[in-house]
């Protein structure tokens, strides 16, 4: 039996992104792909007559080709990853192998800051915070005349609220430290505490002449 042509072809992707792992092969049959170890497609066929094929997750979308194959590889978290693909031979071909890796990058973010333009000495100002990607988790810090606010994500959103500030001028500052698939991003806003406004008291008096 003959030793067929394998190849497998990743690349580099940013978390968010879909990796698509193309294998090629110059002999009819079926192959097993491996990813970190573990299967995720078995069964794959390489010829342009579809089978049945076993899915090892839902998120796997095979399509097919003569000779070619696509994996489709998605939601997959920032961090290293091994590809194996192993041919399963048939009666005209031997076994054969085919690795590879490929990285997933940490996406960048960006953040936003919603407060209001001015309030008066005694009110409060609440301070929202957005991430542009609602998968963004952990926390943010603001800080607003030398303190430290921590403000949670849920959902890439989160808020604090600032009081007790006297007149003047004041920088909010908000910091993300980024997670495990994000990379983190700051951004600064202002806003200024105004004195009360202030009223006139007239006494009026009159006298009957």
């Amino acid at each position: 039996k003959a030793d067929p042509k394998l190849t497998v072809e990743v690349e580099n992707i940013v978390y968010g992104d879909v990796e698509d792992i193309i294998i090629r092969t110059n002999a009819d049959g079926n192959v097993t792909v491996y990813i970190n170890g573990h299967v995720v497609v078995d069964g794959l066929t390489l010829d342009n007559n579809e089978s049945n094929v076993v899915l090892k997750a839902s998120r796997w979308n095979v399509q097919y080709f003569d000779g070619k194959a696509i994996v489709h590889v998605e939601n997959a978290s920032a961090g290293e990853y091994s590809v194996e693909v192993v041919y399963n031979g048939n009666s005209n071909f031997n076994n054969a192998t085919a690795s590879e890796h490929f990285t997933v990058l940490r996406a960048n973010t960006t953040l936003s800051i919603e407060a209001k333009a001015s309030i008066k000495v005694g009110e409060s100002n609440v301070i929202n915070i957005t991430l542009d990607n609602t998968n963004a988790t952990g926390n943010v810090t603001v800080n607003v005349d030398g303190k430290n606010y921590t403000v949670v994500l849920s959902d890439g959103v989160g808020n604090c609220t600032v009081e007790n500030l006297t007149v003047g001028n004041y920088t909010i500052s908000a910091y993300y430290g980024g997670d495990g698939n994000f990379v983190g991003c700051w951004n600064i806003a202002t806003f200024e505490v105004e004195k009360l406004d202030s009223f006139a008291i007239i006494d009026i008096t009159t006298e009957n002449v």
